[in-house]
């Protein structure tokens, strides 16, 4: 991509290689256990921790899951993002998306942050369709005093969002 502005005092050019992801669209009905990986895009503004594919932490044990190490090494209201591929909802009547989240605080002022935006224009616009933080999102997992790590499947909670409404935007 590149970048060319000017005006009276002059102008000035710049050049972002590998900054745009082109990625094919995913068809109805689309299922994402990470099993086999992890290929969504990352946007990592800040450079520190941010998300990553692991096999340590599994919902069903038989696959992995993304996560990002929040104890250390980011900086307070940094914003890290992974954006799935392109999946067609354009055949669908009605819509729910159901996901599986861990989380633990690391103290009670903590107060991360997970947003779920979708876009119906490739990316050009985001709709913020959930949000949860803090202690909700930690649940039961309450507050841990080092990097947590969910270990049983009552670490994590189920989250399921009807997004029909978004297939009529």
């Amino acid at each position: 991509v590149i970048l060319a502005v000017s005006n009276s005092s002059g102008s000035y050019s710049t050049t972002k290689s590998s900054y745009l992801t082109v990625m094919a669209s995913l068809s109805m009905p689309y299922s994402e256990g990470f099993e086999a990986g992890f290929n969504w895009a990352t946007i990592n503004n800040d450079g520190g921790n941010t998300w990553e594919y692991t096999t340590t932490a599994s919902y069903s044990g038989n696959g992995g899951s993304l996560k990002m190490n929040n104890y250390s090494g980011n900086t307070t209201g940094e914003v890290d993002e992974t954006i799935s591929p392109a999946i067609d909802l354009s055949v669908m009547q009605s819509a729910q998306l159901t996901f599986q989240v861990a989380y633990a605080q690391k103290s009670s002022s903590t107060d991360d942050i997970l947003k779920l935006y979708m876009s119906n224009n490739c990316g050009i616009t985001w709709s913020l369709k959930w949000v949860n933080a803090g202690s909700s999102l930690a649940g039961s997992n309450g507050i841990q005093t080092s990097p947590f790590t969910p270990t049983d499947t009552l670490d994590w909670q189920m989250i399921t969002i009807n997004i029909s409404n978004y297939l009529i935007e």
